[in-house]
C-alpha cells in the first residue's frame, strides 16, 4: 500500500504528465483529503481536483471543533458541542447534557487506530466519559463532546452534493442510511436512495453558507424530540 506522502504527490504529477486524458483526483477518505490539501501546490497544473480542497475549505471540514464553530457562526443547526480544556469542563458538560453523549476526537482520521476503527465513543455514565477522555484518548484538548441525537440509523438522511467552481449547487442526491459499520456511528454499509426534499434543501443551504466548492457529503438526523432534521 502506497503511503500518502510527498513522494506519492511527485509520482502522481509525473505520471499524469504522460497521460493522454486529464487525470482527475477525488479523495475518498479524510486522510486522502488532508494529503491533497497538503500537496495541492505540487499537484496543481498536473492533475484536476476540486477547488474545495484548500486549507481554508477542506481543512475546516477535517477539524470537527472548527467545523462546528463555523456552523454555529453561520446559523446552521448542530447538536450542542464543547471542546473541553479541563476535566472539570467535561464534568460540567455531562451535568448539563446527560447521558449517553458523544466523544469525538477533534481530528477523527488521526485517531482511528487508537479507537479500533470506531469514529467516536458513546459513554453511558460519568465514569465511562472520564475514562474515555483520560485513558482512551488521553487529552481533554484532543476531543469534542457532543449532545447525542437519539434514534435509529434509519433516521439518518444523507446528501451527495456537487457545487461548481462558481459556487452554484448543480446536483444533490439524497439517500437514507439503513445500516452502518460500526453500528450506530459508522460508515454506511447499506444506504438506499430516497427523495428527501428537506435533506436536499438543507444540504444545498449548508454548502452555500460554507462557500464550499466541489463534491461533498452531508448527513442529517431526524430529531425525535424537536421533530426536525
Amino acid at each position: 500500500e502506497r503511503k500518502l506522502d510527498a513522494d506519492l504527490a511527485t509520482a502522481l504529477a509525473n505520471w499524469a504528465r504522460d497521460q493522454a486524458m486529464p487525470v482527475v483526483v477525488v479523495p475518498a477518505a479524510d486522510e486522502a483529503c488532508e494529503w491533497l490539501v497538503t500537496h495541492s501546490e505540487k499537484l496543481t497544473g498536473h492533475v484536476r481536483f476540486s477547488a474545495g480542497y484548500t486549507a481554508e475549505r477542506a481543512g475546516l471540514l477535517l477539524d470537527k471543533w472548527a467545523f462546528g464553530e463555523r456552523c454555529r457562526e453561520l446559523g446552521i443547526d448542530v447538536p450542542q458541542t464543547l471542546m473541553p480544556q479541563t476535566l472539570d469542563d467535561v464534568r460540567a458538560f455531562a451535568a448539563e447534557i446527560g447521558f449517553p453523549c458523544i466523544v469525538k476526537p477533534r481530528a477523527g482520521h488521526l485517531w482511528r487506530n487508537r479507537l479500533s476503527g470506531q469514529k467516536l465513543l458513546v459513554p453511558a455514565s460519568l465514569e465511562d466519559l472520564l475514562h474515555a477522555v483520560e485513558t482512551t484518548v488521553g487529552d481533554p484538548h484532543a476531543v469534542v463532546l457532543q449532545e447525542l441525537v437519539a434514534g435509529p440509523e434509519r433516521n439518518l438522511g444523507v446528501g451527495a452534493v456537487w457545487v461548481d467552481e462558481g459556487g452554484r449547487v448543480r446536483h444533490v442526491l439524497t439517500a437514507r442510511k439503513i445500516r452502518q459499520f460500526p453500528r450506530q456511528f459508522g460508515s454506511g454499509s447499506r444506504v438506499v436512495t430516497e427523495d428527501l426534499p428537506e435533506v436536499a434543501a438543507l444540504s444545498a443551504d449548508v454548502v452555500a453558507r460554507l462557500d464550499y466548492r466541489g463534491l461533498c457529503g452531508t448527513e442529517f438526523k431526524w430529531d425525535l424530540r424537536r421533530q426536525r432534521w
